[in-house]
């Protein structure tokens, strides 16, 4: 009989399940003060759009023939009126012709990359993501028995000319590349925005090496400071880019609301992978009510400027307490800002001793495909309240300040 200190059912995991590691480490006791949490990359739970959400919930309530239709399946490409809303915005924006047929509602942007793999990766596959990346996403891609290629980035964005050497090492050795990974704007975690130039680089790779592109936009609509540049779905005419979106970021997570957009027949492969009853047609209807009263608008150009006010008071904070342990990225929009720690300490004794001082912070080896560098921590400035910002980061130059006088 085998003897196994495991649970049971560890045996009847598929191969794949096994492999992947717990999604949160344990944790230590608690530090005697509240804690300041710096890790949560998502929006500020005080200023969520409580009212808007009522009044577009009330509205839609009021409409006999959209509460019967809210209240039924919505099918697995997702109901016509908020997929057209979509058409009608992102097209305003981005100066293009899209309609409903681009469009396929999903349950945040997780599920939609969920499935882009599922319908267009085979285990053995090969896929190139930036390293670092989000890590949720790694783990998605991963968990389809694939060969995943990290590529570096700098201040501009994934560095092409080793993305276009690893594609053609991945032909030579006989696999197949299928999809290459990116965030181009507000990068988590590192911040930074992909340059135009690397954008036309990245659309040229894929095209010559028939890969498709998934633009992760999930920190669109988050900028402060420079201007908007043009998508690689607009880029390259929608030809090879499967573009995906979320709510979450601009209203609220718990609306698990997001979607996938690229050609209708792309669209149609994608579809055809949905074996659920389809995202919630309530929460969609609410979302159009958000959208044709301007209220989500509204809220999201209040949210980009508080955002930017955190941005600058976490950076002005981290100049005074933490300039003699580490630098930091400058995110143009978006949620975090990449600490790169000097030599003399690692990202998981500095999240260690912050979490000692009070501050939560993210060690940033898991944002790596291999978690092979330990020289970097993650800040989020979206959850915090921004009063305390400039404690949150005391602490956490406290927690620096503890570790590199222990190395020296």
């Amino acid at each position: 009989m085998l003897e196994t200190t495991q649970a049971p059912h560890h045996w009847l995991l598929s191969k794949r399940s096994r492999q992947l590691k717990a999604w949160l480490p344990a944790s230590a006791a608690p530090p005697a003060v509240p804690l300041l949490i710096l890790a949560g990359g998502v929006p500020d739970p005080g200023h969520l759009p409580f009212a808007d959400i009522a009044d577009a919930t009330s509205a839609l309530m009021e409409d006999e023939q959209d509460r019967a239709t809210a209240l039924q399946y919505g099918g697995p490409q997702g109901p016509v009126p908020l997929r057209q809303e979509l058409a009608d915005w992102i097209g305003r924006i981005e100066g293009i012709e899209l309609s409903k047929d681009h469009f396929m509602l999903t349950g945040g942007s997780a599920q939609a990359l969920d499935n882009i793999c599922r319908a267009f990766l085979d285990p053995g596959d090969a896929v190139i993501v930036e390293d670092p990346s989000f890590s949720g996403s790694i783990r998605s891609i991963r968990g389809q028995d694939v060969e995943v290629v990290g590529i570096p980035l700098d201040d501009k964005g994934m560095l092409t000319d080793q993305a276009r050497s690893a594609a053609e090492s991945i032909r030579a050795s006989g696999k197949r590349l299928k999809l290459i990974y990116v965030i181009p704007n507000f990068h988590n975690p590192v911040g930074v925005t992909m340059s135009l130039e690397r954008r036309r680089d990245l659309i040229a790779i894929a095209r010559d090496h028939g890969a498709l592109i998934v633009e992760d936009a999930a920190y669109d609509g988050l900028r402060f400071y420079g201007e908007d540049l043009p998508s690689l779905y607009a880029l390259s005419g929608g030809e090879g880019v499967i573009r995906m979106g979320t709510f979450s970021k601009i209203i609220a997570t718990g609306l698990r609301l997001g979607f996938s957009q690229a050609t209708p027949p792309v669209i149609e492969s994608l579809v055809n992978m949905r074996f659920d009853m389809g995202t919630s047609p309530f929460t969609a209807r609410m979302v159009v009510e958000m959208m044709r009263n301007g209220s989500m608008e509204e809220h999201r150009e209040k949210m980009v400027e508080l955002y930017r006010r955190k941005r600058d008071a976490m950076i002005e904070a981290l100049a005074e307490h933490c300039g003699e342990y580490a630098s930091w990225s400058q995110p143009e929009g978006g949620f975090f800002i990449w600490v790169e720690l000097k030599p003399g300490a690692s990202s998981q004794e500095v999240a260690t001793a912050a979490y000692e001082e009070g501050a939560v912070v993210v060690a940033g080896e898991s944002f790596f495909c291999n978690e092979d560098n330990h020289d970097h921590v993650r800040l989020a400035y979206s959850y915090i309240a921004l009063e305390d910002i400039p404690e949150a980061i005391r602490r956490l130059g406290a927690g620096m300040k503890k570790v590199y006088d222990k190395a020296s």
